[in-house]
């Protein structure tokens, strides 16, 4: 049985994205983009460096196979220059907005700090996220940080996947950390 369905393009358009600029690697030990703007108190949003995406596509979706699912249709925008998701938006099932997700992306770098690859590259990756719960005005901020309490880092390249699946994947592995 399939998750979604009744997926259908239904348009192509431009679109602002972070992708590139974001990582706070330089300004901050743990790379956490700490400064923010908006809301109330003016702490709702990070700032994120902006570019125009001159075109995407834009899919809509449906839950399918589950009547009483709270999501009513997801609509995601994809970069056309290559095929990443760059935002989505999720509709209850009166087809008010819900939620809205807004991801950073880029190379991690920032002034003359460079987190590099084996090969002397700097690494690319998702930096930080919006995910905006437009319905009850709650707003969570997702960081991609250097290392997490417990002691767990960012890794980007472990020869043996299968200690990587043991560690975090399986269910006493799920257990074990659910208790640190």
């Amino acid at each position: 049985m399939r998750t979604w369905g009744n997926t259908k393009i239904v348009g192509r358009e431009p679109h602002l994205a972070a992708l590139g600029g974001n990582f706070r690697g330089e300004e901050h030990p743990n790379w956490e983009n700490q400064k923010r703007h908006g809301g109330a108190k003016g702490q709702t949003f990070m700032d994120y460096t902006m570019e125009l995406v001159p075109e995407c596509v834009v899919i809509e979706s449906e839950p399918t196979g589950y009547p009483r699912a709270p999501v009513g249709k997801k609509k995601i925008w994809v970069d056309t220059r290559n095929a990443m998701v760059i935002a989505y938006i999720t509709y209850d099932r009166r087809g008010n907005i819900w939620k809205q997700v807004d991801p950073a992306f880029g190379p991690q770098v920032q002034g003359k700090f460079v987190n590099k690859d084996e090969t002397g590259h700097p690494h690319w990756s998702w930096t930080s996220v919006h995910i905006h719960d437009i319905q009850s005005n709650r707003m969570s901020l997702l960081n991609h940080v250097k290392q997490i309490s417990g002691g767990y880092s960012s890794n980007y390249y472990n020869p043996d996947e299968n200690a990587v699946y043991e560690k975090f994947l399986t269910q006493a592995a799920i257990a074990r950390l659910g208790t640190v």
